[in-house]
């Protein structure tokens, strides 16, 4: 399921025309919003995430990204993948270990990002391919499990994500620490960093300043 969000224009829900759903008149809905999209826009995925099989919707990262293009994406400011685990790697068994393993981006390369030779996650392989046909974006992706507040309430507006930890008994929450990554561009090369938020986010401005 694609959403976008675009300034004060309405957030139009639409069924990615994958697998089963693969049909012209699918397409052409898909194809119409696509067009409409410019660097201004943001484009949400979603689907239930499978971080083994590397799918989002029970459907690949290719042809979620060569869909999007032969549909007439060209440009979209973001795009974030709402879908478990997307942003981890699947050649770790569990995300916290790939925290452990990565440590704070922030501290292994220029300007806070680490340059990209073997992730493997979902979204690191969609941004590639993304990439490859023109399309260079930042891709959002989580690497811990997440929900999409359907309503407010509770402290959450409608639409807020919340990451939970892979073990039994941490409670989802709000912006949690190194739960999401952004895909980008340097150059010709693909880089990935934390989405830091809270304090994270206050000491890497500071650190940015003292550089």
């Amino acid at each position: 399921m694609l959403a976008n969000k675009g300034g004060k224009q309405p957030i139009p829900i639409v069924v990615f025309p994958g697998g089963k759903d693969r049909k012209p008149t699918a397409l052409a809905t898909l194809r119409r919003h696509l067009e409409k999209l410019d660097e201004n826009s943001r484009l949400y995925v979603r689907g239930h995430g499978n971080a083994t099989k590397q799918t989002v919707g029970g459907i690949g990262w290719q042809e979620w990204a060569d869909t999007l293009v032969s549909c007439g994406l060209k440009k979209v400011g973001l795009i974030s993948i709402c879908a478990c685990r997307a942003g981890q790697d699947a050649s770790v068994a569990d995300s916290t270990e790939q925290l452990t393993a990565d440590d704070d981006f922030r501290t292994m390369g220029p300007n806070g990002l680490m340059f990209e030779h073997t992730a493997d996650s979902f979204a690191s392989k969609f941004h590639r391919r993304l990439g490859e046909q023109g399309v260079r974006t930042v891709v959002y992706a989580r690497v811990f499990r997440v929900i999409v507040k359907q309503k407010a309430g509770a402290g959450f507006v409608a639409g807020a994500k919340t990451t939970g930890a892979n073990k039994e008994g941490i409670a989802h929450m709000h912006h949690r620490p190194r739960s999401k990554l952004a895909y980008d561009w340097k150059g010709p090369l693909q880089v990935r960093r934390w989405v830091l938020y809270g304090e994270d986010a206050v000491l890497a401005a500071v650190a940015d300043l003292l550089a």
